[in-house]
């Protein structure tokens, strides 16, 4: 897996509303976004968010591994995730 950064300022922002996808960690920085619908997203370390991560209708799976992953409910937006795993 590989770390995943999503900048600022760009005008597309990813939808994953399909499959699985994996990162190692991932950056969301302030005014961007990721969108998790009806697909899963795996992330095996630190996930590092200052805009919105939106999984109301997708999973999260955090499956790192040697280290404790955190997370915090205002990560997501609406504080929601359909499923984390």
């Amino acid at each position: 897996t590989t770390d995943v950064r999503f900048p600022a300022g760009v005008s597309y922002y990813p939808l994953l509303s399909s499959g699985t996808g994996n990162v190692k960690n991932i950056t969301i920085q302030n005014t961007a976004s990721v969108t998790v619908s009806h697909a899963r997203l795996r992330i095996a370390g630190i996930i590092s968010n200052a805009g919105t991560l939106n999984a109301g209708a997708g999973d999260i799976e955090l499956n790192g591994t040697g280290a404790v992953q955190t997370i915090s409910g205002s990560m997501f937006a609406a504080r929601a995730v359909s499923g984390l795993i």
